[in-house]
């Protein structure tokens, strides 16, 4: 079975990548994680809707959160104002 090409639509000045369902999957169920440059996070990480976020400072903390989410988050200029404006919780 041949794979359609891998798309990009450009949004601003970011290009997302189109996934096939296949490869939704397959990412859904290996997970994601990147290191992030942040005086704050030293890493960020994705699966089964919950973000793992690992804190320079010590400490590791899972928060739910979509896949979308989690890549918005590790494209922020400011890791640490994105995630203290939109995952940490308030309360």
């Amino acid at each position: 079975m041949a794979l359609a090409p891998i798309a990009r639509i450009a949004i601003g000045a970011v290009a997302k990548k189109i996934l096939s369902k296949a490869e939704q999957d397959a990412e859904a169920e290996r997970g994601l994680s990147t290191f992030v440059s942040s005086s704050a996070i030293r890493q960020i990480s994705w699966k089964d809707e919950q973000i793992t976020v690992v804190f320079n400072r010590g400490g590791t903390y899972s928060y739910p959160g979509s896949r979308e989410l989690y890549q918005d988050f590790v494209s922020a200029p400011s890791k640490g104002q994105y995630f203290n404006q939109y995952i940490r919780p308030t309360g």
